[in-house]
């Protein structure tokens, strides 16, 4: 079990509650905005706060699976036509709707643009074990 200090205890609570990155860093300690969200960056790349806040909200019933889902059906997504007064799916691709959902995808991963290796959050944490195991 991950061993968390106090701001960062606090950190996660605000997290799990739905408060905002700069709110939560706040509610860890931070006097200014600024030093909130360089703190809430620096927490999200902290694999303790990561597998804490997973399984904080894990206990409320959101997991990685619940969040991936919609992203999904947005990769998937069709054209939507309204015939009078009824609504059809299309057979057409959702260019719109799909990009949105790529975008979507490409932060849940916290990829950044121009890396050579992207780094990853919680949902795609990687092992030590697994790294080693797969070349990574």
């Amino acid at each position: 079990m991950a061993k968390l200090t106090v701001k960062q205890a606090r950190f996660v609570k605000a997290k799990a509650e739905g408060k905002s990155d700069i709110d939560a860093g706040i509610e860890a300690g931070a006097k200014t905005k600024v030093a909130a969200s360089k703190y809430a960056n620096r927490m999200s790349k902290d694999v303790n706060v990561q597998e804490v806040l997973l399984r904080e909200l894990e206990k409320q019933g959101v997991t990685p699976e619940l969040i991936v889902k919609p992203v999904v059906k947005g990769l998937q997504a069709k054209r939507v036509v309204a015939i009078e007064g009824d609504f059809y799916q299309t057979e057409v691709d959702d260019l719109d709707t799909q990009m949105k959902a790529h975008d979507r995808v490409v932060k849940l991963l916290g990829i950044k643009s121009g890396e050579a290796s992207p780094t990853l959050n919680v949902f795609v944490n990687v092992s030590k074990q697994d790294k080693e195991e797969f070349g990574l």
